[in-house]
């Protein structure tokens, strides 16, 4: 388990469906990611993280005090097939008051200083000026754009002597 400030990161488990299962459908959870996904589509996606090998890279995100589950965040392989990216959905009401920054700084800090990443990339598309101003804001650059999934995209890195 990590832990920041206010969160806690536990490793995805078998009781986080529901969980899942609120990011994907929500609308505005979704708005920059390809839309709202169904039933069968969260079964599906939920069943390859559960089987991954990679399943240690997949965290739930819970409030300390509360203990309430605010978002998902993960590490996989970039598109490139080299690369590490971090990926992130945090439910909306608990937008605009730190708990991304807070969350994706801790794990881009580990995945550079503790599982020895050589660079980590986030991928968002341009259009999400919130989340490319939030990988701005923990120290990420935008190294170039592209289209992928019909939408301009901006990919950001960092590497462990930008920390």
């Amino acid at each position: 388990m990590l832990q920041t400030n206010r969160c806690e990161l536990r490793v995805i488990s078998g009781t986080d469906y529901v969980h899942m299962r609120k990011l994907y459908m929500n609308e505005k959870v979704r708005e920059f990611l390809g839309g709202i996904v169904n039933e069968d589509g969260v079964a599906a996606r939920y069943k390859l993280m559960m089987e991954s090998p990679n399943i240690h890279l997949h965290w739930s995100v819970y409030t300390k005090d509360g203990n309430e589950f605010i978002g998902l965040v993960c590490f996989d392989t970039y598109h490139d097939g080299v690369k590490m990216e971090i990926g992130y959905q945090f439910l909306p009401e608990y937008w605009g008051q730190g708990y991304a920054k807070e969350v994706i700084s801790e794990l881009v800090h580990h995945g550079l200083v503790t599982l020895h990443y050589p660079i980590i990339v986030a991928e968002t598309q341009s259009a999400n000026i919130a989340s490319c101003r939030l990988l701005e804001r923990i120290g990420m650059t935008l190294i170039h754009t592209l289209e992928r999934f019909g939408e301009k995209q901006s990919v950001f890195a960092i590497q462990k002597e930008s920390l």
